[in-house]
């Protein structure tokens, strides 16, 4: 079953990254991931009521600080993107965000089957795969739109390889954070992300100067993304609850394949010859998770 929802974890988050792409093309990309994160977080109030919990302060606490992290993550994101390419970028963060909770698996004790871990790394070399492009084919939407943002930030001396890999770090230990909080805790640490999500990218807004005002046109995409990415928070939470780190989180960690899928079926994008192999490796690493 956690299979099962950290795969469904990856396509929500995979659909909001698609989704979040075209509303970027339309509107600033600071106030959509701001929009998208506060939608989340609203719709997230009554189901965290309803599901209830006994959260403590350090389930609270690293829900925030997951929250803030993953601001920061998408940050510095869009920074690399800025100053560098895309065809190093995205792989790069996807297969950091991805190796992170597999090392923090490790060291928590967990040991997962031979064909889990065949499946792991497999998984891992496709992540990196399905996110790779030319310069001039992005294989995600929001790519081309992200560089305003970038351009806003102050001067960084960092290469896009060194960001890459911060922001990968970061989006991985989002990951892990949440996994940390206790069973009992409900998905209060996951609302408290989403806090901590909302003040930062609110905050960075300040520093960039920009509005945070999303255009009517874009509603409709935003209502969704907003939807998918707190579904995707509930599904990766449950699943995280119920199997391995290592093993859940590298699933999750997946979405890019699905933004590529969406772009290829939506926008007729074409695929890369690396992409398909990807896309390829992907199936069989989901397989041998499965039954590893």
């Amino acid at each position: 079953m956690a299979i099962l929802l950290a795969l469904l974890a990856s396509t929500a988050w995979g659909t909001v990254d698609f989704l979040g792409g075209l509303a970027s093309r339309r509107a600033n990309p600071v106030a959509v991931t701001f929009t998208s994160e506060l939608i989340a977080l609203v719709l997230l109030v009554p189901a965290t009521l309803i599901v209830g919990g006994h959260p403590s302060a350090t389930d609270l606490g690293l829900g925030l600080i997951a929250g803030v992290g993953g601001a920061l993550a998408l940050t510095l994101f869009y920074r690399a993107l800025a100053i560098g390419r895309m065809s190093v970028v995205a792989p790069i963060t996807g297969a950091t965000t991805a190796t992170v909770p597999v090392v923090a698996g490790l060291i928590l004790g967990e040991r997962p089957g031979p064909l889990a871990v065949v499946g792991i790394v497999g998984a891992l070399v496709a992540i990196a795969f399905v996110s790779a492009g030319s310069e001039h084919e992005l294989a995600d939407p929001a790519a081309a739109t992200r560089h305003p943002v970038g351009s806003h930030l102050r001067p960084m001396r960092l290469g896009e390889v060194p960001l890459s890999i911060m922001c990968g770090t970061l989006f991985g230990s989002f990951l892990v954070l949440l996994h940390q909080t206790g069973d009992g805790s409900g998905l209060w640490p996951l609302g408290a992300s989403f806090v901590g999500g909302v003040v930062a990218v609110a905050v960075l807004s300040r520093a960039v100067s920009s509005p945070l005002i999303t255009p009517r046109v874009v509603a409709p995409m935003m209502l969704t993304a907003g939807f998918l990415s707190a579904t995707g928070g509930v599904l990766y939470v449950v699943a995280t609850r119920s199997g391995l780190l290592s093993v859940v989180a590298v699933l999750s960690s997946l979405y890019p394949a699905v933004t590529v899928a969406l772009a290829r079926v939506v926008l007729h994008e074409r695929f890369g010859r690396v992409q398909a192999v990807g896309l390829g490796l992907a199936v069989v690493s989901i397989v041998l998770l499965g039954t590893g």
